[in-house]
């Protein structure tokens, strides 16, 4: 038996202990994933095995062994990277259960289940957060307020403030975003402003103003209720990463 640690989008480590490890293939992996999650067999075709490193990520086939390719990840890096031959060998990658990249966008509205969207929509997150998704400041604004909704559930006056967002600015919005001043900018951003935040000057209100008051509006047009329910907001925040020509 080979102990093995695959994680997941959210960088959760599930351990797994296989008979035959060194000789288990990927299409096994995933389906004792799904199993053990009790996720649809849709699972199988939405997601796949990857080997990831910070030089090189590798999507596995179902045919491909793991522990055969981590054993020829030296030789990967020589070929398909420029790493210099000096760290080579200190290069470890892990295995990540993502989304598959052959499986189509068209398809994923027929992804329902709570935990496979969950999924989906962290490691859609990952990415915004990570830049990989280049986009407009009003799209990640969006996002962001998608995010304050999904974590932080139905808005709270006494709790969920300013002050509060702001400590956390980088969980919703990517690096650049983050950055000392305002937000400006039309489309669906001013949108936003329109419903409240104050606008009457010439310097744009601040990134957590911004956020806070989406996220106001957001809970407020859908209802609380619908706040608690993450499924519909997963939904919208996947809808909205659909659209971009980077995802997937």
């Amino acid at each position: 038996a080979l102990e093995l640690c695959v994680y997941l989008a959210d960088d959760m480590p599930v351990p797994l202990v296989v008979e035959n490890g060194a000789g288990v293939t990927a299409g096994e992996l995933c389906h004792y994933l799904q199993e053990a999650h009790g996720l649809p067999t849709l699972a199988n075709d939405v997601f796949a095995l990857w080997l990831i490193s910070s030089r090189l990520e590798l999507q596995l086939k179902p045919r491909h062994q793991p522990y055969r390719l981590c054993r020829q990840w030296p030789d990967l890096l020589y070929r398909f990277t420029d790493c210099p031959l000096s760290h080579i060998h200190d290069d470890v990658p892990a295995l990540i259960y993502r989304r598959n990249v052959f499986f189509p966008k068209s398809r994923e509205a027929e992804v329902t289940n709570t935990e496979m969207l969950g999924l989906l929509y962290r490691e859609a997150k990952g990415n915004v957060l990570a830049e990989r998704y280049p986009c407009d400041p009003a799209v990640l604004t969006q996002l962001g307020v998608l995010t304050c909704a999904i974590e932080l559930g139905p808005h709270d006056p006494a709790q969920h403030t300013a002050a509060r967002i702001k400590t956390s600015l980088s969980e919703y919005l990517p690096p650049h975003m983050c950055k000392s001043g305002g937000v400006s900018g039309g489309g669906l951003l001013s949108g936003l402003l329109s419903r409240g935040t104050s606008g009457g000057g010439s310097r744009p209100p601040a990134r957590e103003l911004v956020l806070l008051q989406g996220y106001e509006n957001l809970c407020r047009e859908q209802g609380a209720e619908a706040c608690t329910q993450r499924t519909p907001l997963f939904t919208q925040y996947l809808h909205i990463c659909q659209q971009l020509p980077y995802y997937g």
